[in-house]
Order: C-alpha cells, then sequence, then structure tokens
C-alpha cells in the first residue's frame, strides 16, 4: 500500500492511499467466492463455478464488492499507520479501480492539538458570593402564600395565623415551615452560585486556551442545536412563521454555542487525561469541574 497524507489546513488532511494488485489479490478473491455463493451461473451449482467465469460475468457486482471491502480496510490500515486521531467520518473521494489496482483519496478532520497549563485551571480566581436567605423573603412567602389561601376559603388573610399557614401546607407549626423554606431557598441559592462559579471557569478555560477545532463537529452540534430549539419553540406554541422570521438569530446563536460547546469539550478532556481522571463522555464536565474546584488554593 502506497500512502500519502496531504495537509489542506489546520485540521483538515487528505489520505491519499494506492494498492497494487498483488496487494488486492486477497480481497479480490475473497469478493469473488462470495459472489459465486450468491449467484447462479447456468451449468453449475452455486459457489461450484469457476472464479474467472464469475468475474467475467459479473464485472459490475465484483467492482461493488471490492471496493466495499477494500476502502474501509485500507482506510483503517493508513489511520492506524499514520497514528492519526480522526473525529469525523471520512469523505471518500477520486476512487479509481482498473486493472486490479485501486486508488482513493479519504478526507478527514484529525483531533486538535490542545495544551492546557496546570498553572491555568488551578489558579483560577473565584468569586464565592455569600449565601444568605433574608428575611423579606420569608416575610413575602408567608404573606403571598396566605392571600393565595384566603381566596380559597373566603377569608380574610389578616385572619390565617402561621400556624394555620404551616399545617396547610403539611407542617407541625410555623417554626418546621419556617426551618423548611430556609433550607430550601438556601439550598436554591447554593445551585445557582455553583452555576455562577462553573460559569466563571468556564470563561477563564475558553479565553485563555487557544486553538482551532473541527468544523465537521461545529456543524453536527449545530444542527443539534437549532433542532432542539425548534421543537421547544413549537412546543411553546410559536407559529412557524414565527420560528422562520427569527431562524436566522437562532442560528448564528447556535453557532456561537457550538463552537464553544466543543471547544470546552476538548479542554476538559485536555485536564482529564493530564491528571489521570477517570471519566466517560457522559460525567466528563462534572469529574473535570468538580476536580477543579477542589484544587484551587
Amino acid at each position: 500500500m502506497k500512502l500519502e497524507i496531504i495537509k489542506k489546513d489546520k485540521m483538515r488532511r487528505d489520505i491519499k492511499i494506492e494498492v497494487d494488485k498483488n496487494t488486492l489479490s486477497s480481497i479480490r478473491e475473497k469478493v469473488l467466492v462470495k459472489i459465486n455463493k450468491e449467484v447462479t451461473i447456468p451449468g453449475f451449482r452455486k459457489g461450484k463455478a469457476p472464479l474467472e467465469l464469475v468475474e467475467k460475468k459479473y464485472p459490475d457486482l465484483m467492482r461493488e464488492e471490492i471496493l466495499k471491502e477494500a476502502i474501509p480496510f485500507y482506510y483503517n490500515q493508513a489511520v492506524k499507520q499514520e497514528n492519526l486521531e480522526v473525529v469525523t467520518l471520512p469523505t471518500v473521494k477520486d476512487v479509481l479501480y482498473k486493472d486490479g489496482k485501486l486508488s482513493f483519496v479519504a478526507e478527514v478532520e484529525i483531533r486538535p492539538q490542545v495544551k492546557v497549563e496546570e498553572s491555568l485551571y488551578k489558579n483560577i480566581k473565584i468569586e464565592y458570593n455569600p449565601i444568605k436567605v433574608e428575611e423579606e423573603e420569608w416575610e413575602r412567602f408567608v404573606r403571598e402564600t396566605k392571600e393565595k389561601i384566603s381566596g380559597s376559603l373566603a377569608k380574610d388573610k389578616e385572619k390565617i395565623t402561621d400556624d394555620f399557614l404551616a399545617k396547610w401546607l403539611g407542617y407541625q407549626d410555623k417554626v418546621e415551615l419556617r426551618e423548611a423554606f430556609h433550607s430550601e431557598i438556601y439550598l436554591n441559592k447554593a445551585l445557582q452560585r455553583r452555576r455562577e462559579i462553573e460559569k466563571q471557569i468556564i470563561d477563564t478555560l475558553l479565553s485563555k486556551v487557544k486553538f482551532d477545532i473541527p468544523k465537521s463537529l461545529v456543524e453536527e452540534q449545530k444542527k443539534d442545536l437549532i433542532t432542539s430549539q425548534l421543537i421547544e419553540l413549537r412546543r411553546r406554541g410559536i407559529s412557524e412563521e414565527e420560528v422562520k422570521k427569527h431562524y436566522q438569530e437562532i442560528s448564528k446563536r447556535a453557532q456561537v454555542l457550538a463552537e464553544e460547546q466543543i471547544k470546552l469539550y476538548y479542554i476538559l478532556e485536555e485536564i482529564a487525561k493530564r491528571e489521570g481522571l477517570k471519566y466517560n463522555k457522559d460525567n466528563l464536565y462534572e469529574v473535570v469541574m468538580g476536580f477543579i474546584l477542589s484544587s484551587q488554593a
């Protein structure tokens, strides 16, 4: 097999492959035996006709089957031989099968080279805003809930006591209700702060780590994001006319988000590999984000 890697840009490569007749002979014979078992040639039982006769009678089928077998086989050999980290399915072009010889070109995109300095992700300046449940929040909750109950009871809300309110909501008394309210609000605020902290980390990583990303992956991600957005808009009852009116805007936002998501994935993957973290595609974000948070001074 003759092999040449042509660099088209930072991410794209053309893998030019040529296979001579002798090298291709094993696949050719395998294909002929397979066809012989599947077709009927007058005067011979299935699988018993001379292979030369099969080749002569079914040249188009033979060519099709040889290409089907040979192209992925030699493509995979080339990728392994050159240690290429391919991120997309190949686009096969310039296929030529003549006189028992085969040549073709497989256009691919490769994994970007990502460098993330340890000093970057272990020294992110994170702002931890204090979490506090304000008395005003509790009072507003009590006031608004009493208003709802008074409407159901046709009773003045001023006559609804805090203990009555607690029992209405399934608590033993107002003390237990107050504790439950504070716990829930505190937890909600803690989750919101966690999202804000994660955004600080993501913004830092995306702004500091520079590299090119495969365009085909961005396009796939963009399509998925647009599809999800359109489904959500239709679920909310937005008309098709209104959707079409804002499609360009949706597409632009999806483009930016897709680029950020693909880039972030590679950054997190590089950190995970560098630190020897165990992860899979589904929990990569959770694992690396937890590691980064726990690594801050």
